[in-house]
């Protein structure tokens, strides 16, 4: 028969037994008397079991906490699931006292290092291997940095040990011991204190104890500028760290709020903060965001200082802006030497691991360098004819004008094209009274031919990264354009020269010119900066790069009939400043956006891309089950392009399983308003270029053609997943990884999804946040459509994960410039809510 057992005090008649309660920690010391509870006495008390004591316990005394454990009389942790097979007995002491602990949703483990100091604990299971402990250590505890375990025979354990053993093998009395080297300060002394970058002035920052995350429009002192994927906790990191010494940081994460002209609020960012500190890692100046503001930094005379977490400098996106700009390595060479001297060598180069004695290091070094700033006088730009949106400042009339004198034309080629240059364009140019200037002079750029178009090629970056001597250097040297020869430095500030001159560039695309890292530089460069005219003079396949740089602009080419009245024309229109702008443009965009928001739910929205055919045998039925896995997740919706495909058959499946749930649809189209092309075999579209809506869910149409539609659809939200796919796939993608958004490849269906049609490489490397094993399963070719389908559902929901853990945030701050929805990379929204799958069709 059943035990009954009061529910407070009030129970005790003197029949019943009063047993005390004790609170024990992990190592089993009392540390706290609870108090007593009645049970009745005789055999009937000795019938309750431990699951009805534990009721007991948490009526008569500590109501509300339910999450204990209770402990056998010899000190053993009894499990949920074995407390109906324990009794009274069992539990109880010959002191008649029942000890419980607290019970948490995974073990917690204390850490202690060498000494038996204790360090802090962490939540983890025990089955877990070590290398993945010390990546939760470095997010639970993120003062302890450069150590190894030490497992239960007290011996050390190697890095690449790690990946061997679990957790029991280094727990001792639910602690975990460790060896901490190297943790005391470590002082950076890249630069000399008086040397500044050429042509920036120093100035006096004065410190400011308060800083302010609560979206006030107060100018900072600091600017952080990152990419989201790579980078948005350390730039939190960093941000907390110079909060610390005084200093009043802008992060976008805290700053922009929902709603606010993503425009507007970039350019009162730069133009009010003193210092610009971007956060170089490898799509740094690749992605829209960061491209814009760090060109706007520059363009208003900012003092720039990058943290380098490069193996090389420049970055090749940026080499012509950062040529002559000095940095901060991400690590010194004591702390690389320490990690050489522990077996980290896996850790040296992963850029996903800044130790927050690292940040600490960097935040001191900036500190030290923007301290001993004097005098500083804001730089008088060289630019002209600046193309985009600028503060409204009298100081910057100069940046916004022309040049006095005939227009300036910089002519951007590779010097294998010279000829067509000198021979055809140049002398067009001219008979229309245009000043004509080519970065592609055989006296300048000559080597660069014969050196396999490259200046900066792979080769040369590899061995500047051998033995880390660039960071070498720095230390011993204040010249950041060390690697680079003399004749390779001249190069790149005289096209800077030219650029910031002119009021127009045209691109002469070849295909040397889109190998060509040096031409990719000056397009990076001159993108944002200038009016920009692109001229086609062979066929080649267009890598995406560079097809997104060039964006909505319509090519000229010489295969076409009259291409040089053409040319004429619209170098006209692009030099007459009353016409449409690109910031006319950009606000087009932005209205876009804005329209279509308003009409969807603010919730965490993914985005589903792929061809409007089925070319791979497993790609269908890969979709269905996708669908109705993901119908399964009570808080996702789904918003399609209302093209064939993929994009239909994941919703049409997503639509059926919801209905059978009985649970709401969510579904959504977005179509362009209308488009000039025939898009009728792919799409419901009619014969005077508008559209249908889609007879299942809701249809709302953005966009005056089905590339933009893109273009907003890729600056709205932010996870995107790709199944198969053609040249249009691959754009998409590209305008994905260049709004800083995540992309999920299904690789296995093949077409744009499997690295085909000049994909970004980027979109294949795993997002932070998400498992390897799940990334590696889009890969699979083994695999069922439904296990498939699984690891995407579990890459779903660890990127909305990571949105809900940020403390309210949004890591994915980026996207927030023009919408406030998902975060991307990595990183976190304020928003809390459901989470939407857009599809949209990828024209193969």
């Amino acid at each position: 028969m059943d035990c009954e057992v009061g529910t407070n005090n009030d129970d005790y008649d003197g029949t019943n037994q009063m047993i005390g309660i004790e609170l024990v920690n992990e190592k089993g010391n009392t540390v706290n008397h609870v108090g007593i509870i009645f049970l009745p006495t005789g055999s009937t008390g000795r019938q309750c079991n431990a699951q009805e004591i534990k009721q007991a316990i948490c009526n008569q005394l500590i109501a509300g906490l339910s999450n204990i454990r209770l402990l056998t009389k010899e000190g053993w942790t009894v499990l949920k699931e074995q407390e109906t097979q324990l009794q009274l007995g069992n539990i109880l002491n010959e002191n008649q006292v029942i000890k419980i602990r607290r019970a948490f949703d995974k073990p917690r483990i204390g850490i202690v290092n060498s000494t038996g100091t204790a360090q802090g604990f962490v939540f983890c299971n025990n089955d877990i291997c070590l290398h993945e402990l010390r990546q939760i250590m470095n997010h639970q505890i993120p003062h302890i940095q450069v150590f190894h375990f030490i497992d239960n025979n007290d011996w050390p354990v190697s890095a690449e040990q790690e990946s061997k053993l679990t957790i029991p093998d280094v727990l001792i009395n639910q602690q975990i011991k460790i060896h901490m080297i190297g943790h005391e300060m470590v002082k950076v002394s890249t630069f000399s204190g008086d040397t500044f970058p050429p042509h920036q002035s120093p100035t006096k920052i004065r410190r400011q104890p308060v800083d302010s995350t609560d979206g006030s429009n107060d100018k900072k002192q600091l600017l952080i500028s990152y990419v989201r994927a790579e980078a948005a906790q350390h730039a939190l990191n960093l941000k907390n760290n110079l909060v610390q010494q005084g200093f009043s940081v802008y992060l976008d994460v805290h700053e922009i709020k929902t709603g606010s002209d993503w425009q507007d609020s970039l350019n009162e960012a730069v133009s009010g903060c003193q210092v610009f500190i971007p956060l170089v890692t490898p799509r740094y100046g690749e992605t829209q965001w960061t491209n814009r503001e760090v060109k706007l930094a520059d363009v208003l005379g900012k003092y720039i200082l990058p943290v380098n977490f490069l193996t090389y400098w420049p970055p090749k996106s940026l080499a012509i802006q950062f040529a002559t700009t000095q940095f901060i390595p991400w690590k010194t060479l004591e702390q690389i030497e320490n990690e050489k001297m522990l077996g980290f060598h896996d850790k040296i180069e992963d850029i996903t691991l800044w130790d927050l004695q690292y940040v600490q290091n960097a935040a001191f070094e900036i500190s030290n360098r923007v301290a001993g700033l004097e005098h500083r006088l804001q730089k008088r730009p060289t630019l002209r004819s600046y193309a985009s949106i600028l503060p409204d400042t009298e100081e910057l009339e100069f940046v916004k004008s022309p040049r006095e004198g005939r227009p300036l034309i910089v002519v951007c080629a590779h010097p294998n094209d010279l000829c067509f240059v000198k021979n055809t364009l140049q002398p067009l140019l001219e008979k229309q009274e245009y000043e004509v200037t080519c970065t592609a002079k055989s006296d300048v750029m000559n080597h660069e031919a014969n050196a396999d178009t490259q200046i900066i090629d792979d080769n040369l970056s590899q061995s500047l990264c051998n033995e880390y001597q660039l960071l070498r250097s720095l230390t011993q040297d204040t010249n950041v354009a060390l690697q680079m020869t003399e004749t390779e430095l001249e190069i790149y500030q005289g096209i800077q020269h030219k650029i910031d001159e002119a009021g127009l560039a045209i691109f002469v695309l070849s295909k040397s010119f889109a190998m060509c890292n040096f031409a990719r530089a000056m397009v990076f460069y001159c993108e944002q900066r200038k009016r920009v005219v692109p001229l086609k003079i062979e066929e080649f396949p267009m890598p995406g790069w560079l097809s997104m740089l060039i964006g909505t602009n319509t090519y000229e080419d010489v295969g076409r009939k009259d291409w040089e009245t053409s040319l004429v024309r619209s170098i006209e229109r692009k030099l007459n400043t009353t016409l449409q702008s690109p910031c006319q443009d950009e606000n087009k965009i932005s209205k876009g956006i804005q329209k279509l928001k308003a009409s969807l739910p603010e919730n965490f929205f993914v985005y589903i891309s792929g061809g409007t055919k089925f070319y791979c045998s497993k790609s269908q039925g890969l979709c269905r089950a996708l669908g109705k896995q993901l119908a399964m997740l009570d808080d996702v919706a789904i918003v399609t392009g209302g093209f064939y495909g993929t994009g239909e058959t994941v919703s049409s499946s997503f639509y059926e399983e919801r209905e059978a749930l009985q649970k709401d649809t969510s579904t959504w189209h977005v179509l362009p308003e209308m488009d000039e092309s025939d898009h009728s075999k792919r799409s419901r579209q009619n014969a005077d270029g508008t559209f249908r809506a889609v007879p299942y869910g809701n249809t709302l149409f953005s966009g005056q053609s089905v590339r933009e539609r893109e273009t907003i659809i890729s600056r709205l939200f932010d996870v995107c997943i790709l199944i198969e796919g053609g040249p249009g796939a691959a754009h998409e993608a590209e305008q994905f990884a260049w709004n800083d958004h995540v992309v999920i490849p299904l690789k296995s269906t093949g077409g744009a999804a499997s690295g085909k049609f000049n994909v970004p490489k980027q979109i294949f490397q795993v997002p932070g946040g998400v498992n390897n094993h799940d990334w590696e399963a889009l890969s699979s070719e083994t695999l069922s459509a439904n296990q498939i389908s699984q690891a995407v559902f579990r890459i779903i929901n660890s990127l909305k994960s990571l949105k809900t853990s940020s403390n309210g945030h949004d890591g994915y701050t980026k996207s927030n410039k023009t919408v406030h929805t998902l975060p991307n990379g990595l990183p976190c929204s304020q928003e809390s809510g459901n989470t939407e799958i857009i599809t949209d069709d990828m024209r193969c």
